[in-house]
Formats: C-alpha cells, structure tokens, sequence
C-alpha cells in the first residue's frame, strides 16, 4: 500500500464499511464504499529535474439498497474528506477539495444484481514534495 493509499484508509477509518480497492469482502453489509488513491504525472519540476508537485484524486464507489443509504454513506465520505489534509511523510499535502461528480455522483441502479443503486465521487488535492 503507498503512503498516499495508507493515509487515505486513516482518514476512511471513520467511515462504516469503507475497503480499499480489491479489499472488499465476499458478502459484504450495504451500503458499503470502496475507495482508492490515484496520482497524476507530475505537475511541475524543480531545477534539477525532480518532480515536486503531484495531483492525487481519491476516488470512491458506494453500493446499497437505496439511494437514502447510499447518500448517507456518501455525506460521511465527504465529511472525512472534504477540506481536510492528508498526512504523508515527506510531503506537504493540499486539502482535499476539487470535486468531480459532485459530492453524490450520478446514482446508477444495477438490474442484474437485486437493484442495488451505485455512485461515483472524488476528489482531489496537490501534494508538494518538501
């Protein structure tokens, strides 16, 4: 697990049924989210051709029932998320804030699987080495 990806599960702890990506159990209680942490090239280098500044996006799915539960589950993501500062060694990390999809993505119901409702949100901020 990358440093980003460790400090993006400290944040989730707060959050009922949050599993990183590949991590979700077999039968798992909804509504539940599972969630990664990505990064982009690297925005801007220093005079000796080292990157400095990167775009990280936590990306999140939330399944359920109902649109009530997944919005509930939604609301605490962003909650834990939204504004807040990531801690990861050796780097200064932005708050959380750009949002895509908005804070509850477009709900999508799966017919092939009982109707479960589905969404997906992220978000992003710039982390600069120090």
């Amino acid at each position: 697990m990358t440093a980003f990806s460790q400090a993006t599960a400290t944040a989730l702890a707060v959050v009922p049924r949050a599993y990183p990506l590949n991590k979700v159990p077999a039968s798992p209680t909804m509504p539940y989210v599972v969630y990664s942490a990505t990064f982009s090239a690297p925005e801007t280098y220093t005079n000796d051709a080292a990157h400095s500044v990167r775009i990280y996006r936590i990306t999140w799915q939330t399944f359920g029932r109902d649109i009530d539960g997944v919005s509930d589950v939604d609301s605490k993501v962003v909650d834990a998320l939204l504004d807040k500062r990531l801690t990861v060694t050796g780097w200064d990390c932005g708050p959380c804030g750009t949002q895509h999809g908005g804070i509850l993505g477009v709900p999508v119901r799966d017919p092939d699987d009982r109707g479960v409702v589905g969404t997906t949100s992220s978000l992003t901020f710039a982390a600069t080495k120090e």
